[in-house]
């Protein structure tokens, strides 16, 4: 049905296209259509209609010069995602898109509001607001989009904007494998906490790049005590992008809710490669970047015993299940 009403909309654009070339008093019909998808995600279907409340174009002239800025709701789009820029004099634009814009994130020109004719798409960074280097706040869902180069002739065009999701939800659970040791809730509540360390703090280009090379430290928005048999704590995280790569290590942190002290750290990428499907739907292969890129929900279960610990603090850490796939840790004695 999508596909039909898809092709529908292009018939109708491309008559338009001939009415514009042809009915110059008509202006108010001719312009840029700005279609806007997300599918970069795990489902492969564009879900833009139904993630995204609501969307914020920024223009710029050919050579990356800042013009105006359009802001609406999803629901008062053409179809939900298709958005018509009118009043441009034909010639090359390019566009910047962000999905789901709050006060959570900036959209800023190095620290300072836009500034028209001389902030340049260069300059532009999507940066998370924060007080310091920890963040155990709930922020809203973000989609960006790539920098898009737009033709606007005498009449109308259609130009695709791809967004990205750059924000994680972690659902984090400390379960533990002596459940004869009635761990209950209301034995321990939230006697564990958890934390995962980012090597970036939270600013990326245009282009989709982290900016700020600097430890960030995402902790929970809620934390509460487990409420099965076995479960000690329950987090729920957001954390912005991740990265793959040595040089961009992040870090699952379970530490005592009450003394902060450290009780077991791992890799965070490393764990939630064991996750990643080896190929796309098509067959082809599927990196361990672009499946963070895709993926945004992640329920994590970190399985432990009492015992000595690698630190030797009684905490030992024997698995891990990441959305429905178990992990266990080849040096623990089950």
């Amino acid at each position: 049905m999508s596909e039909k009403l898809n092709a529908l909309f292009l018939l109708i654009v491309s008559l338009l296209w001939t009415s514009c070339g042809s009915i110059h008093d008509d202006l108010s019909r001719c312009g840029v259509y700005l279609q806007f998808t997300y599918d970069y995600n795990m489902e492969y279907t564009c879900s833009f209609v139904r993630q995204v409340p609501c969307i914020d174009v920024y223009v710029f002239d050919e050579n990356g010069m800042y013009l105006f800025r359009r802001q609406e709701k999803t629901s008062n789009l053409i179809d939900g995602n298709k958005m018509l820029l009118t009043g441009l004099t034909p010639g090359v634009y390019q566009v910047f898109a962000v999905g789901g814009l709050t006060d959570n994130f900036h959209v800023e020109e190095s620290g300072q509001e836009f500034r028209v004719g001389r902030t340049s798409l260069e300059q532009v960074r999507t940066t998370l607001v924060r007080s310091s280097n920890e963040v155990d706040y709930r922020f809203a869902s973000l989609w960006v989009g790539a920098p898009v180069r737009v033709l606007f002739g005498d009449g109308l065009s259609v130009w695709e904007v791809g967004m990205m999701k750059y924000t994680n939800d972690f659902n984090v659970v400390l379960s533990s494998l002596d459940t004869s040791d009635e761990r209950s809730v209301r034995n321990y509540g939230s006697r564990y906490t958890f934390e995962i360390v980012a090597p970036e703090g939270a600013s990326y280009s245009n282009a989709h790049e982290p900016l700020l090379s600097e430890t960030l430290t995402y902790k929970p928005w809620h934390l509460q005590a487990g409420s099965g048999t076995g479960e000690i704590s329950h987090a729920k995280i957001n954390t912005c992008r991740l990265f793959d790569g040595e040089t961009m290590p992040h870090k699952l942190v379970v530490r005592e809710a009450d003394t902060k002290e450290l009780r077991w750290e791992a890799d965070l990428v490393d764990l939630l490669k064991y996750s990643k499907p080896s190929v796309r739907p098509d067959g082809t292969s599927l990196s361990v970047q672009e499946y963070l890129d895709r993926e945004s929900a992640w329920n994590l279960i970190v399985l432990y015993r009492e015992g000595s610990g690698a630190a030797g603090n009684g905490f030992l850490a024997a698995g891990i299940e990441i959305n429905g796939w178990i992990v266990w840790f080849s040096d623990i004695e089950m």
